[in-house]
């Protein structure tokens, strides 16, 4: 009787043991990879400096339906950090969707929107306003090579 409560009871705690395991959260980081490549901003007028920039546009033709523009990406929080402007350019690491992939692809984005933020960190919408949002340029088109693009604030609207 005494090793069959004993068995009972030693499985018993590996049974909790093994459903702890399950019960906890995989733990989830800001983006780890490169981004492979980088959307340039200048000519970017004297009173944004300081302030943050960041850009995620609905995109189908991409792998993961989105080109997005941050420094890294909380997954859990869904926050953003933003990439500082400084002497009127920003240099914004592009990714591949909501995934942890740099995008290096070759595309021409059309009606393509970045966005100004007070903040370092933000909830980037694509769809909807934000109102942390300070300001936004939108551009025609942008032309990625490799993954990267520039463009000057003069060529928006």
């Amino acid at each position: 009787m005494k090793n069959v409560l004993k068995t009972f009871g030693i499985i018993a705690l590996v049974a909790i043991m093994g459903f702890s395991f399950a019960a906890c959260d995989e733990e989830e980081d800001d983006n780890d990879g490169g981004a492979a490549g980088t959307f340039t901003l200048t000519d970017i007028p004297p009173q944004y400096n300081g302030m943050y920039a960041g850009f995620k546009k609905i995109d189908y033709s991409v792998s993961n339906g989105a080109l997005c523009g941050y420094q890294s990406w909380n997954e859990k929080t869904d926050i953003y950090t933003l990439c500082r402007i400084s002497n009127g350019s920003v240099n914004i690491p592009v990714w591949n969707g909501w995934k942890k992939e740099g995008y290096s692809g070759n595309k021409t984005s059309t009606n393509f929107r970045v966005d100004i933020y007070n903040s370092e960190t933000a909830e980037m919408d694509p769809l909807f306003f934000d109102a942390t949002r300070l300001a936004s340029i939108t551009f025609d088109s942008v032309t990625f090579s490799n993954g990267s693009a520039a463009k000057s604030w003069n060529d928006g609207k």
